[in-house]
């Protein structure tokens, strides 16, 4: 495939459980950081590479092996599709230590209640990033 500048390329996981979320989550009075990360069973992104370099980096990705990861917040047109069926779901702690009570009420409420507990706790959204792993499909996209 030749991949050319303003083009549109659609760019999935060639296997599943490959398409991971994170979210990083901040609480101003006590450091603490968390992390939620979800894999979902696959997803797609379409991706119009601006210049040289973004089309240098997806030419790349078409030879992407198992263990490569790919970022699509790394180029500067990307359109998120969809993802699919989510296989997992998890909370990872950061930064200040809390206890373990603190943390599991934390999961808890996150795991019933969903961001908004996260939210109403005080904490914040600093960051995400979304990043697809191993090896890619990578079809040119025309709108339907």
């Amino acid at each position: 495939m030749n991949i050319e500048i303003g083009k549109r390329y659609q760019v999935s996981p060639k296997w599943k459980k490959s398409w991971q979320d994170s979210e990083s989550l901040q609480h101003d009075d006590n450091g603490v950081i968390i992390e939620v990360v979800i894999l979902w069973r696959g997803g797609s992104t379409i991706i119009t590479p601006q210049n040289e370099d973004e089309v240098e980096s997806l030419n790349a990705a078409l030879g992407h092996e198992d263990g490569d990861e790919f970022y699509p917040d790394e180029y500067e047109d990307n359109e998120f599709v969809a993802t699919f069926d989510g296989v997992s779901e998890d909370l990872y702690f950061h930064g200040e230590s809390i206890s373990e009570e603190e943390q599991e009420r934390l999961t808890d409420g996150y795991y019933e209640d969903g961001h908004s507990f996260l939210e109403e706790e005080g904490y914040y959204t600093f960051d995400s990033e979304c990043c697809l792993y191993n090896e890619l499909d990578i079809e040119e996209y025309e709108d339907e």
